[in-house]
């Protein structure tokens, strides 16, 4: 009887001793990405998730000098993943959602606030994917521009969505800036209207009013007929 209940504790520190080892044994290492992220030139990042999958990867933006420009290379573990020439100015941040989504954004400037990219990026498939331009954001199919050195001014990311203030230079009234909302939709970012949430005219800061030229008409909506 003694025996019997010998065996029946020693399987029982057994069945203890390997719970424990469940328990402690080393996990795969998981990030925890901030909302935002400032990625600095030519260091290397190890605890952001950059890739989507929730595990830490290895993220350096490399510059090349030469003469006045540089060279930039978007290396992820050890791949370079992109690369831009004839830049002068450098921002990269990295925006995660509240689903653990991330998006990198560039904005790589040459002169006068033109240059090889401004944009939201998604890694998919080994590759980083443009999923907001905003150097061709105001300019519809029949190739029409707007406005000019467009750019995303200020990004915020809040939940599941993003908000993009756009700068740009406008034909018509000058520098201003137009609120965009977008949202995560189907694996990726997605416009959620057609219409900007908020207008600012650079020209109009002191007093508030725009006049113009001469007299226009003004609509009540952008597709409607009926005139204010």
């Amino acid at each position: 009887m003694e025996k019997k209940s010998f065996k029946i504790s020693r399987i029982c520190l057994l069945l203890i001793m390997f719970m424990g080892l469940c328990l402690f044994a080393p996990m795969a290492a998981k990030a925890a990405n901030p909302t935002e992220a400032v990625l600095e030139p030519n260091k290397l990042y190890k605890n952001y998730d950059l890739t989507g999958n929730g595990k830490k990867d290895k993220i350096k933006i490399k510059t090349s000098k030469d003469n006045y420009y540089k060279t930039v290379s978007i290396i992820i573990n050890g791949k370079r993943r992109a690369v831009y020439k004839d830049v002068n100015d450098i921002t990269v941040k990295l925006y995660t959602l509240k689903n653990s989504k991330p998006f990198l954004y560039l904005w790589l400037v040459e002169e006068d606030w033109e240059g090889p990219v401004c944009g939201i990026f998604q890694y998919k498939s080994g590759k980083l994917k443009q999923v907001v331009n905003c150097r061709n954001f105001f300019v519809p199919k029949n190739g029409y521009e707007y406005g000019y050195s467009v750019h995303g001014s200020d990004i915020k990311a809040k939940g599941n969505t993003m908000t993009v203030d756009f700068w740009l230079m406008s034909k018509t009234v000058g520098g201003m800036s137009c609120r965009y909302r977008f949202a995560y939709k189907n694996g990726t970012l997605k416009r959620t209207s057609s219409q900007t949430s908020s207008v600012k005219v650079n020209a109009a800061e002191s007093t508030g009013i725009l006049t113009a030229a001469k007299n226009i008409k003004v609509y009540t909506t952008p597709i409607g007929k009926k005139v204010r």
